[in-house]
């Protein structure tokens, strides 16, 4: 019967310091709330609605899977959703776009200083801003 307790002990261990290491970083806001991007017109609204900023990649798969979420009528009516391409061609954003006419607003295909700002290492990534930017 010992031999099973001791085999218990590392996973306890590990699983006791990913709780206790974690926990810091639950209570900590983002540096980016309340950090006004408004000086990005890319990113602010042509609607009067919040603007719901899908950073995305035609390659990317797990992006693929959040193409049901956009796509839902309630998130549409609710925000005015806008595309970041992030390290991709302009010609597979065509194709993408072909298959998905009515995803976004717009996309903003340059955007590389906005990503860097954002602090985005990889995709996807949704952000929500205030009709201005905030």
């Amino acid at each position: 019967m010992m031999p099973r307790f001791n085999n218990f002990i590392p996973f306890v261990i590990i699983l006791f310091l990913g709780v206790l290491l974690g926990s810091q970083y639950l209570n900590n806001n983002s540096k980016l709330i309340g950090t006004s991007f408004s000086q990005y017109k890319e990113i602010t609204s042509t609607s009067n609605k919040p603007v719901l900023l899908h950073v995305f990649a035609t390659w990317c798969r797990t992006c693929k899977h959040d193409l049901a979420v956009l796509q839902d009528s309630e998130i549409q009516k609710k925000y005015e959703i806008v595309g970041l391409l992030w390290h991709d061609s302009p010609n597979n954003l065509k194709n993408f776009l072909e298959h998905n006419p009515d995803l976004y607003s717009r996309v903003v295909v340059n955007g590389s200083k906005l990503a860097f700002d954002l602090g985005i290492i990889g995709v996807p990534e949704t952000f929500i801003f205030d009709k201005h930017g905030t």
